[in-house]
């Protein structure tokens, strides 16, 4: 095959953009960030599953399905495989609602929170290290550019 190279003025061209990209650098920055930890906690966790347990803990331990597929940008198909994977394991159970046989809600077991404790406590030497960088005050702005994306991301999905 004969293949056309870019020329460097293209290459640092699209660099630039890149670089003045602040949507390009944090999908880049997110995807180093959760390989790192990824890689550092020896590859056992499957961060949807984790999130999951995180945003039913956040709603107070209950969430329908579609609730759970907003917030975590998925197909109701696949929380519904999920959740069926997380329930398999303990980690959370269906119940139907009092009010409605129809609706039903996701709700973390105490394996499932002993579970989502045990990450926690796994991470905090990890969550050192990669913070280290950074002051009281740049982590608070980080946790508060953190909040405003995540709710416009929920806010538009």
């Amino acid at each position: 095959m004969n293949y056309k190279l870019p020329t460097r003025n293209e290459i640092e061209h699209i660099h630039k953009t890149v670089l003045n990209s602040p949507l390009l650098r944090l999908m880049t920055f997110s995807y180093l960030v959760s390989r790192y930890i990824h890689i550092k906690l020896g590859g056992r966790l499957s961060w949807l599953r984790n999130y999951a347990l995180i945003w039913l803990v956040a709603n107070d331990g209950s969430m329908t399905p579609s609730q759970l597929a907003r917030i975590l940008l998925q197909s109701n198909h696949d929380i519904t495989r999920l959740v069926t994977g997380l329930e398999k394991d303990g980690l959370v159970m269906r119940e139907h609602s009092i009010e409605d046989r129809r609706i039903v809600n996701i709700k973390v077991t105490q394996s499932g929170l002993n579970n989502l404790m045990q990450i926690i406590e796994n991470k905090k030497p990890v969550e050192e290290k990669v913070m280290s960088c950074l002051d009281k005050s740049e982590i608070e702005n980080l946790r508060i550019i953190i909040r405003k994306l995540r709710t416009v991301l929920i806010k538009n999905n």
